[in-house]
């Protein structure tokens, strides 16, 4: 009987090894596939990352740069305020000199 019993036995502990192995490397290629996507979705969280740094870099260049060229325009503005008013004034006092003169030329007669 006992050899009966084991000869059934250690057939269906043979089956049952077999059965967790099998479920041990499913397990492992499962494992196996998920870190290879985690792999490939944090290589392209980094390159993302890589992009949106370029970006900003190019962002913060073309602020820069107009900036720049906000404040030149301000200061040309500045000076061609500046020129209109001396040409406002010159303006006034030629006015003011051809009057002078009108009224001498009229004072002479």
């Amino acid at each position: 009987m006992t050899v009966l019993t084991f000869s059934v036995f250690l057939p269906m502990l043979f089956f049952r090894r077999q059965i967790h192995e099998s479920y041990f490397r499913k397990q492992k290629e499962d494992l196996l596939e998920w870190e290879r996507k985690l792999q490939e979705a944090e290589q392209r969280l980094c390159d993302s990352r890589s992009t949106l740094n370029a970006r900003e870099e190019k962002l913060h260049e073309t602020e820069k740069i107009s900036k720049e060229k906000e404040s030149k325009l301000e200061e040309l503005q500045r000076k061609i305020d500046l020129a209109n008013a001396t040409l406002k004034k010159m303006e006034d006092d030629i006015n003011n000199q051809s009057t002078e003169l009108s009224l001498k030329e009229k004072v002479s007669f």
